[in-house]
């Protein structure tokens, strides 16, 4: 587990180390689905590519310019964002994909 820094979604780490021939997934959907198979009944509300910046971004859906800069600070601002507008309770972090999933 890590630190909140100041949020109250709990953060949790999956760790999936290779054998060196293999290797986990990083496909979103395979990500999402694994977090929302290990804590059923939430359901995913956004993710956020560490690599990338890329994200479900509500802004965008409702043709709004997006506040959330492809950075830490971004997902800072992306994770209170969700906290407080779609209730997201979990933060499930893909440390082998750089990739969270975000569940309510």
């Amino acid at each position: 587990m890590v630190s909140n820094k100041g949020f109250a979604l709990e953060i949790i780490n999956v760790s999936i180390e290779g054998s060196g021939i293999y290797r986990g997934t990083e496909i979103v959907a395979d990500l999402r689905n694994v977090s929302e198979t290990l804590f059923h009944p939430f359901r995913s509300i956004g993710f956020w590519d560490k690599k990338s910046g890329e994200h479900l971004c509500a802004e965008l859906l409702k043709r709004e310019e997006c506040t959330h800069e492809a950075n830490s600070k971004g997902l800072d601002k992306y994770r209170k964002f969700l906290e407080e507008k779609n209730n997201a309770i979990l933060e499930i972090s893909f440390n082998h994909a750089e990739m969270s999933i975000f569940l309510a």
